[in-house]
């Protein structure tokens, strides 16, 4: 795992009001890259750690100067150099302790002689955030992928793994919308979207029960946003589509084979999205 900066909290801070006293809450952040995939599970389920992929060509040296200018913005220290709960420090430093800290990278885009980049940073830093950061990083839930449509899409396409992971919740914005599933299946059984989206009493339809299965399976969706989505009132309703699916698929091979050509088609238009 690579650090490239880290701080001790985001400083989103957030006035409570309370009879006896003003009390402010500070969320843990870390900008974490390259994590192995237990570690993902771990920080997103116990520390709430926000992963983030970054379209480093363009945000990279934002992001960087955006965590270490927290503390000014948040009116802890009247210097950057005053607080040390963050990497800003090892940014200006050559002390060995600090060579945890993946900084090189950001240096060199600073600055192309070794001699001139810890400087070229200080100067970075001192300019204040970009406004279009400040918006981004100023909601309460922060963007999983961050980048031009090129890279999201690549990063859809690399990542999504046919299957939501519910240890990381932000791993369900990588997924592919309900509507491009409903689209694919449509398609593929050559039917209308009203075919699917709507039910009629009494008549088996394939095509929908496809849909919702692959929106369940793919999406992570809850039965209440499935419900929603496919014009169902009950949520035992949705989970037996779901369940009968589930057994469905692994006693008919045919269906089985159907539903992996289907997964293929959804795959291959995340990345072209």
């Amino acid at each position: 795992m690579d650090f490239l900066s880290w701080d001790k909290g985001d400083f989103h801070l957030k006035q409570y009001q309370t009879t006896q006293t003003q009390r402010f809450s500070l969320r843990t952040s870390r900008l974490c890259v390259s994590l192995k995939s237990f570690l993902m599970r771990f920080l997103a389920r116990t520390v709430g750690c926000p992963i983030i992929y970054l379209d480093a060509d363009t945000y990279l040296l934002q992001l960087v100067r955006y965590l270490h200018r927290n503390p000014l913005k948040a009116g802890l220290v009247e210097t950057l150099d005053e607080y040390p709960w963050s990497s800003h420090g090892g940014y200006i430093s050559r002390s060995s302790n600090w060579k945890w800290l993946y900084k090189d990278m950001v240096l060199e885009m600073l600055a192309g002689r070794p001699e001139g980049r810890e400087k070229a940073y200080q100067r970075y830093v001192s300019l204040g955030d970009e406004p279009e950061l400040r918006r981004i990083y100023s909601r309460e839930r922060w963007p999983t992928v961050l980048g031009s449509e090129k890279f999201i899409a690549g990063i859809k396409g690399r990542f999504f793994s046919k299957k939501v992971n519910q240890e990381v919740p932000q791993s369900k914005e990588l997924a592919p919308e309900t509507e491009m599933i409903i689209g694919i299946v449509a398609k593929y059984y050559r039917v209308d979207r009203g075919d699917i989206v709507h039910s009629r009493r009494g008549h088996f339809n394939e095509a929908r029960n496809v849909a919702i299965y692959l929106v369940r399976k793919l999406r992570g969706n809850t039965l209440k946003e499935i419900g929603n989505e496919f014009g169902m009132d009950q949520y035992s309703t949705v989970s037996s589509v779901v369940e009968r699916m589930k057994a469905l698929v692994k006693n008919d091979k045919r269906l089985e084979k159907r539903i992996n050509h289907l997964l293929s088609v959804i795959s291959k238009s995340q990345e072209q999205t």
